[in-house]
């Protein structure tokens, strides 16, 4: 048990270097390779101690958030936690993951239709991007949700990395969400500014929030599987609905424990969110 747990220790210690290597400016593809290599025996919970960390040894929060789109794209499909496979249709964790579903699918709608407008045709592409765009903007939901009501639980057991980096990224999107919503709802706006923010934030915007349902579901929805207790996730599910729902409801199957009740009160963010400062 020791030697698993000096090896587990190891391999946290070697992702922390390998993200630190970015930051001192070393090539972002040797890096990624060697960084392909470790994730492949690298767990959801050592990805956040790695996370941790950093923090811990003096790196600020804005710089491991500014890291993670690289290893949330390393990661990929290679963490083989599949939550769906470890849920019911309704549970907390299926629900999240099938948002994620439903958002990859509408950033790929999004993608189209941004990429097939021309000078020509802007004007009579920019209603359905506008309604495509409204429909997007529901994933402030599905971060409220996660932010307020998954986090605090995590941090309850301890793991305090998601809220910290996670939520600093949520705040991103939002700012991009909001500038683009701005933009596109100017009438008179041209095809000129249609290219510049089509590439200056359209892009950004749309790699972001799919960056972000891979980071939930190879990180943050398997480690929450491992650390929530069932009482827990019956409260999670009692208090999502405040939040809302982001472009699917929720499954009907799942039944939280008939412990939970109605007045039972949750753990308070410890306010290490970058939304909660």
């Amino acid at each position: 048990m020791s030697e698993l747990i000096n090896n587990n220790d190891k391999r946290v210690d070697t992702l922390a270097e390998i993200i630190k290597g970015l930051k001192e400016g070393k090539d972002q593809t040797a890096v990624k390779k060697k960084l392909a290599e470790l994730v492949r025996t690298t767990t959801s919970e050592e990805i956040i101690a790695m996370e941790e960390k950093l923090i811990s040894d003096g790196m600020s929060v804005g710089e491991v958030k500014g890291m993670c789109d690289l290893h949330s794209q390393v990661l990929g499909d290679m963490l083989n936690e599949k939550v769906e496979a470890q849920t019911t249709s309704g549970h907390p964790a299926n629900t999240f993951h099938t948002e994620n579903m439903a958002i990859r699918d509408l950033v790929g709608e999004m993608r189209e239709l941004t990429g097939s407008i021309t000078e020509s045709n802007l004007a009579e592409k920019l209603p359905g991007l506008r309604e495509l765009h409204e429909k997007l903007l529901e994933v402030e939901k599905h971060y409220a949700r996660k932010e307020n009501v998954l986090f605090p639980y995590l941090e309850h057991h301890g793991v305090t990395g998601p809220s910290q980096v996670m939520w600093a990224k949520d705040d991103d999107i939002r700012v991009l969400l909001k500038s683009f919503r701005n933009t596109i709802s100017d009438s008179a706006m041209t095809f000129d500014t249609w290219s510049a923010v089509s590439k200056s934030v359209a892009r950004e915007m749309l790699d972001q929030i799919e960056e972000m349902t891979n980071k939930e579901e190879n990180i943050l929805l398997p480690i929450s599987l491992k650390k929530l207790s069932p009482d827990e996730w019956g409260r999670v599910h009692r208090d999502s609905p405040r939040f809302g729902f982001c472009l699917v409801d929720p499954g009907t199957d799942y039944i939280p424990p008939g412990g939970v009740q109605e007045t039972e009160s949750e753990p308070a963010i410890a306010g290490t969110g970058a939304a909660a400062s």
